[in-house]
This record gives structure tokens, C-alpha cells and sequence, in this order.
């Protein structure tokens, strides 16, 4: 009887470890999906993608209008650049920004981002270079966010009217 209560458990942790191994695999391939559609969306709508050799990617939309594009950015974990240089992107707009995990260089050039855009940043620890070039965001906004993410580059140029 005790031989075969510890088989019924062998096969009971068997059974549960091929379950979560087929969900994770599941999983993956919804994922893939999810971002194989979202590229191809991001591309159709105007965006430049390229990407590296440790698979992350550089998401270009400079000079688009990017309100519908940077929903699809979520679907994407492996974004490690972002240019938004020229594009109608808004304070509110960076808070699909904030959900890139792994974001370490954001170009902001032009933009008519404040302040107020800025503050979605603070959480971004893993960032380590901003493009603010003729901004609209103040220089005591940058050195709160440079207090706030440590090694944080600022490429920055008040707007000239």
C-alpha cells in the first residue's frame, strides 16, 4: 500500500509539472504572436524597427503620429530603444512608455512634452540615456529625474520660441 501511494504521487507531480510545462509553452507561443502582430502593426502604421544581435529591439517612429502606435508597444518586452523625435507624442503618452521593462535609451527630441510628460520616467530605473533636445521640460525637472535614476545621461536643449 505504501509503494503505491508513493507512485500515485510520483504520477500526480509528474502530471502536474507536464500541465505547467505545456502552459508555458502555450504561453510563449501566444506571446510570440501577440508580438509578431504588433510589429507588423507598428510597421504598417509607419514605425522603423531593427534588432540586435541579443534579440532587443530599436523602435523608430520619429516624425509619426504615434497616439494608436505606442499601444502596441506593450505586446513588445524587448524594446531597448525608443525614438519618438518629431512625433505628436504626449505627456499622457508616456505612460505606455513607462511599461518598457527593458527601455535604456529614449529619444524625446521636438516634442511637446513637459514636466509633466517627465514624471512618468521616475520609475524607469533600467534608462540610461534621454534625448530632451529643444524640449519644453525644465532643467530642474532633468536634475530631479537624474537624482532619481543614478548613471542617467540627459541630452537636453531648452525650446527656443
Amino acid at each position: 500500500i505504501e509503494r503505491a501511494s508513493k507512485n500515485i504521487n510520483h504520477a500526480a507531480v509528474s502530471f502536474v509539472l507536464l500541465l505547467c510545462i505545456g502552459a508555458s509553452i502555450i504561453f510563449q507561443v501566444y506571446v510570440t504572436r501577440q508580438q509578431a502582430r504588433a510589429i507588423r502593426q507598428l510597421e504598417e502604421m509607419g514605425a522603423r524597427m531593427s534588432q540586435n544581435q541579443r534579440g532587443e529591439l530599436e523602435v523608430d517612429m520619429s516624425g509619426c503620429d504615434v497616439k494608436e502606435m505606442l499601444t502596441e508597444l506593450r505586446y513588445l518586452r524587448n524594446v531597448y530603444a525608443l525614438d519618438l523625435a518629431t512625433s505628436n507624442v504626449s505627456n499622457t503618452d508616456l505612460k505606455d512608455v513607462q511599461g518598457l521593462e527593458k527601455l535604456q535609451d529614449l529619444n524625446l527630441d521636438s516634442t511637446g512634452v513637459t514636466d509633466d510628460g517627465i514624471d512618468h520616467l521616475f520609475s524607469m530605473h533600467q534608462l540610461r540615456r534621454l534625448r530632451l533636445r529643444d524640449s519644453l521640460v525644465t532643467p530642474s525637472k532633468i536634475e530631479k529625474l537624474k537624482n532619481a535614476i543614478p548613471g542617467l545621461l540627459v541630452e537636453h536643449t531648452q525650446h527656443q520660441p
